[in-house]
């Protein structure tokens, strides 16, 4: 017969007390005949289900953070990207409104250009510059991806030097 103080807890190495090896289940051997035979009881050690619990909640409380930044990072991520995009045709744009600009001064001052004229130039990449003469001033309209959700567009006056 095995005395109650030399089992131990798997928990935490500590000798069972009576009162807590009387509380704990045990597992008994199957007996092979009717008649019993005098065998060691082994206990099952105590499941924890609190700290198992505890544990899962913690994981999924980990894996939902990690989506939300997740998602976050991707939405900020799209917008800087549509934010620069539309700063570059905006800037196309301008620049394309001046060179047409500078266009319209080069023909004036080669061949003339009369009050009321107006001029499209088509890029290949599919810009196009309105160039038109309203008085003493070129004005100069350059439209950059037409159509599309990236459009821009800059107007630019110019005074005719006299």
């Amino acid at each position: 017969d095995t005395p109650l103080s030399s089992i131990e807890d798997g928990n935490r190495g500590e000798p069972f007390h009576r009162a807590k090896w009387r509380s704990t289940l045990l597992r008994l051997p199957e007996p092979k005949n009717q008649m019993m035979t005098s065998q060691k009881a082994t206990p099952i050690p105590p499941i924890n289900s609190l700290r198992k619990g505890a544990v899962l909640v913690s994981v999924i409380a980990v894996m939902l953070i990690m989506a939300v930044l997740g998602v976050s990072v991707i939405s900020l991520t799209q917008s800087s990207e549509q934010s620069s995009l539309s700063f570059n045709a905006g800037s196309r744009s301008y620049y394309l409104a001046e060179s047409g600009l500078r266009y319209a001064q080069y023909i004036h001052d080669s061949e003339g250009w009369l009050d009321g004229y107006q001029h499209t130039l088509s890029l290949q990449g599919g810009e196009e510059i309105e160039v038109i003469r309203n008085g003493n001033t070129f004005w100069a309209t350059a439209i950059v991806g037409a159509g599309t959700a990236q459009e821009a567009r800059a107007r630019v006056p110019m005074p005719l030097s006299p």
